[in-house]
């Protein structure tokens, strides 16, 4: 009987309302912008984000991610419509993984690395993508859009965006 698929299911449903929300708000004349200097601009953070659902497949399908191949480009984005173009792509792809995945290849190992050096193995079912989505698509898109988006998480997500307050307002 499975059990996690359904679960990991209705977390994917989730956690799409409130990244389409927040994913729908990135203005297409504000692409370049940037915090800080150090940060990532705006495009490139969004484009992150709507990546996310594609590494359920990438878990599901695959045994490890191995950064040292260097096999990744991140897709270029122009406006909004290709952001979210691209967010609903990924999503279709990692619903459709959720739905060909059986129990018994969640419980197989999966690896992160950077050739040699391993960052962590653990069961598919425990990978990255689950805790990544409430790291990463709240509170650094609410923090570069912070008159725009509403919280969608809370605790940390507010004494965070409260010590890194940014008074440039786009």
């Amino acid at each position: 009987m499975n059990t996690l698929i359904p679960y990991f299911q209705h977390q994917l449903l989730d956690e799409s309302i409130a990244t389409r929300k927040m994913l729908e708000r990135v203005p297409s004349d504000k692409l370049d912008w940037q915090p800080h200097p150090k940060s990532m601009s705006m495009v490139r953070l969004a484009t992150h984000v709507a990546e996310l659902p594609n590494w359920i497949p990438m878990i599901t399908d695959e045994d490890e991610l191995d950064f040292s191949k260097g096999n990744y480009a991140p897709q270029p984005i122009n406006s909004n419509k290709e952001l979210m173009d691209y967010y609903e792509k990924n999503l279709k792809d990692g619903e459709a993984a959720l739905e060909r995945v059986s129990e018994a290849e969640l419980d197989k190992p999966w690896t992160m690395r950077n050739g040699a050096e391993v960052y962590f193995t653990s069961p598919k079912k425990r990978s990255h993508t689950h805790g990544h989505f409430a790291n990463d698509s709240s509170p650094r898109t609410t923090r570069c859009l912070s008159a725009t988006v509403k919280y969608t998480y809370s605790g940390t997500l507010r004494s965070e965006c409260r010590r890194t307050m940014i008074t440039e307002y786009i």
